[in-house]
C-alpha cells in the first residue's frame, strides 16, 4: 500500500507564542494599571491646590476687612473677636493687643466643604 500523505513534522517551538503573549499582555496590564494611579493621584493633588487656594483667598480677605475695620476706629479696643462670611466660607479673628498699633491675631478660616483652619499672626495697623 503506497502512502500518498507525505507527514512532515512541525518544528518544535515548545510554546513559545503562549508566553510572549502573555507577557506582553501582563505588561499592558501594569502600564494601564499605572497610569489610571497617577491620574486619580493627579486628581486628589488638584482638589487640594484648589482648596489651599480658597484657604488663602479666605485668610486674605478676613485680613483685609480686619483691617479696613480697624483703619477706620478713633480709639482701638484691646482685644475681641470678629467673624466675617464670605461666599466660600467664614474667616473667624481672634485679636489681642500687644503695644502700640500692633496686634496678635488668631485667624480660624472654615471652607464650605467643611475644612478648618488656623494662623497665627502678628498683625501692625500702618499711622494714619
Amino acid at each position: 500500500m503506497k502512502n500518498d500523505f507525505k507527514y512532515t513534522p512541525a518544528p518544535c517551538h515548545n510554546g513559545f507564542v503562549f508566553p510572549f503573549v502573555l507577557l506582553l499582555s501582563l505588561l499592558l496590564l501594569g502600564v494601564t494599571t499605572t497610569s489610571i494611579q497617577l491620574y486619580q493621584n493627579h486628581q486628589y493633588i488638584t482638589q487640594l491646590h484648589l482648596d489651599n487656594i480658597v484657604m488663602d483667598t479666605l485668610f486674605q480677605c478676613g485680613i483685609a476687612k480686619f483691617h479696613k475695620e480697624m483703619s477706620s476706629l478713633e480709639e482701638l479696643p484691646k482685644s475681641g473677636e470678629v467673624m466675617y462670611l464670605f461666599p466660600d466660607g467664614e474667616a473667624s479673628i481672634n485679636y489681642t493687643w500687644i503695644e502700640g498699633r500692633t496686634y496678635d491675631l488668631q485667624l480660624v478660616i472654615t471652607t464650605n466643604k467643611g475644612v478648618k483652619n488656623k494662623f497665627g499672626r502678628v498683625y501692625k495697623l500702618e499711622e494714619a
